[in-house]
């Protein structure tokens, strides 16, 4: 449900149910993992109850062109996932602000995220994830698109230590015909407690 009751000024709501398919039920994670009792659990998701409130959140455009949330919000990365996802990820509130400029798009903002997967634990990372976001998508030609992002990850009380995780990426997509070719390079850096690891991914 989506209400404006002024021309700047909104609120969303996502109510959601789930039964006995998809990712609630325990048994149909399409990702493969619902065979791994844990791998399932992992996934924070697949923890919420059965039903509920998904997202909930207003809005507002203080300027011409953008767009500030404040909420539960239905914010994902913008490697198509990687990182962190509103399908699959929580957060538990969160500010983001978003619009135009200089024949581009940005979005800035801020999520309290719980979230635990890739750990043996599924409260590993805990409840209390801080991550902050940065974006900006931009056209090179007419049918040439890129975009530079960063994101920055901290949790001082997680059972692992203090975990801090920077990714910094691009992204890149060109039209060729009725087709699109579209890809990413990203860099990630941090440390947790004394230990620090540096890591590359790419995909096309």
């Amino acid at each position: 449900m989506d209400v404006q009751p002024a021309k700047n000024v909104g609120g969303y709501v996502q109510l959601e149910f789930r039964n006995a398919w998809g990712a609630g039920s325990g048994f149909s994670d399409p990702r493969g993992l619902a065979a791994d009792e844990l791998a399932w659990g992992n996934v924070a998701f697949n923890r919420l109850t059965a039903r509920g409130l998904r997202y909930a959140y207003v809005y507002a455009s203080p300027v011409f062109g953008s767009k500030l949330n404040i909420g539960i919000l239905p914010v994902s990365d913008q490697f198509g996932d990687v990182l962190f996802s509103a399908d699959w990820d929580f957060n538990v509130g969160g500010i983001s602000f978003e619009g135009n400029k200089n024949n581009g798009n940005y979005r800035l903002g801020y999520v309290r995220l719980i979230e635990g997967v890739g750990t043996s634990d599924i409260n590993a990372l805990g409840d209390d994830g801080h991550l902050f976001i940065g974006d900006y998508n931009f056209s090179l030609a007419p049918d040439l698109d890129a975009g530079i992002h960063a994101y920055y990850f901290q949790n001082d009380i997680s059972i692992l230590g203090n975990v801090k995780e920077t990714w910094i990426g691009f992204t890149g997509a060109k039209k060729i015909g009725t087709a699109t070719v579209s890809g990413f390079g990203l860099m990630n850096f941090g440390k947790i407690d004394n230990q620090s690891h540096t890591g590359y991914a790419a995909k096309c």
